[in-house]
């Protein structure tokens, strides 16, 4: 609907601006446009609503720490949940890189 296709513009012109976020600059103005073109207005509301949960991608790769011995397992599970939606943007992105540079 109309709507929806508002809704999701301005997800992602809200998130255009924003350093570290999948989005910002101009790159991700002219994936926003590609992907408009694209993409059925429920999917591209959709894709937003996901997108929106990602955190910023300098908190998921600078932070690097080892933690002790006792409080790995719960650093692991509370790393796994916070940052879920980042890994799950690597994994579509490394798969898709895999399907380009060896489609056979």
């Amino acid at each position: 609907t109309q709507e929806s296709a508002t809704r999701a513009s301005a997800v992602a012109a809200s998130s255009a601006g924003r350093p570290g976020t999948l989005g910002g600059g101009a790159i991700g103005g002219a994936l926003g446009k590609i992907a408009s073109a694209a993409m059925p207005a429920a999917v591209k509301e959709t894709a937003g609503r996901f997108l929106q949960n990602a955190q910023p991608w300098r908190d998921f790769f600078l932070p690097v720490s080892v933690p002790a011995a006792a409080d790995w397992c719960s650093r692991l599970t509370a790393n796994l949940h916070l940052f879920q939606t980042n890994y799950a943007i690597l994994f579509v992105v490394s798969l898709v890189f895999g399907i380009l540079l060896e489609p056979s």
